[in-house]
């Protein structure tokens, strides 16, 4: 995903890992501790830290959706293990709970959240017995619910190395109006001629020198900054090539429209 056409940023699944891997650690320490001075027969203040639930889970291990949103009309599945003293799992009931229950849905005993009021921010709990997570927040995004391709066919003026923009548009049914949904990840592919080896291409996304590029939609639901295809300098190429257009739900659904050709023609 390129420049402005932002990676999806998110909370990064690794940081909830690291903490959990650093307090199994911690415990490991501590329990080591407490055996040492248990057959010295001698105290230990820290032994008091040493929190254990039934079944022995002491650490909850929770991958954050990356990037961190849900859709409304969508669903998406945060997961959550419970681990044992030496980081491994174990079978113990887990709930997933919100106090934003006006903004997202969530489903106490699989984790599944759907969007349910878009531009707002809803908070994500994970517990078992005692223990309990850090809050999750997830940007509550307009479904993507049509994507428009206003010009299936495009025209290259003689002398011109790059086409027009090609500009499909995403679009959320909000109120049984479709508006415009910005921030939502186009996947643009040139699709024929088809090159089994990417390095022969005689085509390509203008300044992405690749035969596919994922753009982000901005205010007017269009790819921004604009995306054009370029003939290859010094290979020779045929008159026309054909990108497909392709935009995903955050659970990995296409959105209809998804599929449309834009052909561009080279004069």
């Amino acid at each position: 995903m390129r420049g402005g056409r932002g990676g999806n940023g998110g909370t990064g699944g690794n940081g909830g890992s690291v903490r959990v891997a650093r307090e199994l650690l911690r415990l490991r320490q501590t329990t080591a501790a407490c055996a040492l001075a248990a057959a010295a027969a001698v105290s230990a203040p820290a032994c008091a830290d040493i929190g254990t639930e039934s079944g022995g889970v002491i650490a909850l291990e929770v991958v954050p959706p990356v990037p961190p949103q849900v859709e409304v009309g969508d669903t998406i599945t945060i997961t959550a293990t419970a681990l044992d003293i030496d980081g491994n799992p174990v079978d113990a009931p887990i709930l997933w709970s919100t106090p934003d229950a006006a903004n997202i849905f969530v489903d106490p005993a699989t984790g599944r959240v759907a969007g349910l009021t878009a531009g707002t921010t809803g908070r994500v709990m994970v517990s078992s017995g005692s223990l309990v997570s850090e809050f999750i927040s997830l940007s509550v995004l307009a479904g993507a619910d049509t994507v428009e391709v206003p010009a299936d066919t495009l025209v290259v003026a003689p002398g011109e190395t790059a086409s027009p923009p090609v500009a499909p548009r995403v679009l959320a049914d909000v109120a049984g109006v479709l508006t415009p949904s910005s921030g939502r990840a186009v996947i643009l592919t040139i699709v024929e001629p088809v090159y089994a080896d990417p390095a022969t291409r005689a085509f390509e996304f203008t300044g992405n020198a690749a035969l596919a590029d994922t753009v982000l939609t901005g205010a007017d639901g269009i790819p921004t900054p604009p995306v054009t295809v370029s003939r290859v300098a010094g290979l020779t190429a045929p008159d026309t090539v054909e990108v497909e257009v392709v935009v995903r739900r955050r659970s990995g659904a296409t959105v209809p429209g998804s599929g449309q050709r834009v052909v561009i023609v080279f004069q």
